[in-house]
């Protein structure tokens, strides 16, 4: 149905690793083929000596090599040469003799949280490898989340399984969902994505935000009452919901000039700077946000009659590394729409029925561009 599960267990019949490990003579076994279990063995790094516990002779398979030490047909390596074509078939055998085995159990829940921040990474690997695939797969989890975890009355759940959908969701919940659609607007250039964000942040501040010191607290004010109402803003392995908020804010700042999200991106640094500067390590999502408040910033707006139109500017914005940068399509279809939301656009039309692109630092424009050349260049010389 497009959501993803949370996890699978390492163990399987009581052994840690036993579904994904194996020996030299067990690859040779499966491939049939001494040499060319050698070379799978190689390719691989399966050894005698093993990788996966010390002193134990089982091996995960992982590769070191880059897919140019894999020859099309196998020449010009010498005797050891390992063609992509023979590599792949041993590798399906492989795959099929584990696929026998018994499998470790799998944690079929599905967190509105994880599967936000798995939307955002797919919609940006999309976006940068230009891998459909993996667009249509964030779509397909996002409108799983607007399928089974939202309530009739809006409210955002936080976990689904097996049919049902239970516990409000906390504000990790919110704000990387509300990051994963300006991930996918990136991505898409759709600007309803870039509504989507600002109704979840608007929704965070309506139930976590502290309107005494600043600051989100991970609850939600509709919740249960408990002793106290913690604010997380400690970013380990998986972003907080206090560094993720003052992103997404930051970065909606920078995409519209609105002072309601300004304001707010302040009131996080008032709560939390003192905490970050003490040990900035901790708190990398947070400085994403920081980045962005402290640095030069650059609004991008493409204007043309349709996305089509637009497609050979906005592909080379995809082709330049702009972390300070948002860009923003404005079409005949949407173009009330993003002045609406973004102000500064309002006067910025396609010249001569030409796409046309306005390049604005800190909202001040130059010179609008209908040259896709002069267009890459301004931007290749300008990224940070």
């Amino acid at each position: 149905e497009g959501g993803f599960y949370s996890a699978q267990d390492a163990d399987s019949e009581g052994v840690e690793g036993k579904f994904y490990v194996f020996s030299p003579s067990e690859i040779e076994g499966i491939i049939g083929n001494r040499s060319q279990a050698d070379k799978f063995c190689s390719h691989f790094n399966i050894t005698m000596q093993g990788n996966f516990e010390e002193g134990s002779i089982p091996n995960l398979l992982h590769t070191e090599r880059s897919e140019w030490m894999l020859t099309p047909e196998g020449k010009g390596a010498g005797e050891t040469s390992y063609s992509q074509m023979e590599m792949e078939m041993e590798r399906e055998k492989v795959f099929a003799y584990r696929n026998q085995r018994v499998h470790p159990h799998k944690d079929d829940k599905i967190l509105t949280s994880w599967n936000a921040l798995m939307i955002g990474a797919l919609a940006k690997g999309a976006r940068i490898l230009g891998e459909d695939h993996w667009l249509q797969l964030a779509m397909d989890a996002l409108h799983f989340i607007y399928a089974k975890l939202v309530r009739e009355d809006g409210r955002l759940l936080a976990r689904y399984r097996d049919g049902e959908a239970k516990h409000l969701a906390y504000l990790d919940d919110y704000v990387f969902l509300a990051a994963s659609e300006l991930e996918l607007h990136d991505t898409t250039h759709d600007f309803s994505h870039a509504q989507q964000a600002m109704h979840w942040m608007r929704e965070a501040k309506r139930l976590f935000y502290d309107e005494e010191h600043g600051g989100f607290f991970f609850y939600g004010s509709d919740g249960e009452v408990l002793l106290t109402r913690p604010k997380e803003i400690y970013d380990g392995a998986l972003p907080s919901g206090n560094s993720m908020a003052y992103y997404v804010l930051e970065k909606l700042s920078l995409m519209t000039g609105n002072e309601e999200w300004t304001e707010l991106a302040k009131t996080q640094i008032h709560a939390f700077y003192k905490q970050v500067q003490e040990y900035p390590s901790g708190y990398a999502q947070f400085l994403m946000g920081l980045q962005l408040h402290v640095y030069p910033t650059q609004e991008i707006v493409i204007a043309a009659s349709s996305y089509e139109e637009a497609k050979p500017f906005l592909s080379l914005v995809d082709k330049v590394y702009l972390p300070q940068s948002v860009t923003i399509l404005r079409t005949e279809k949407n173009r009330d729409l993003v002045a609406e939301a973004c102000p500064y656009t309002a006067d910025q039309t396609p010249k001569d029925n030409r796409t046309t692109a306005y390049f604005c630092e800190s909202f001040a424009c130059q010179q609008p561009m209908v040259d896709e050349q002069e267009f890459l260049a301004w931007i290749t010389n300008r990224h940070i």
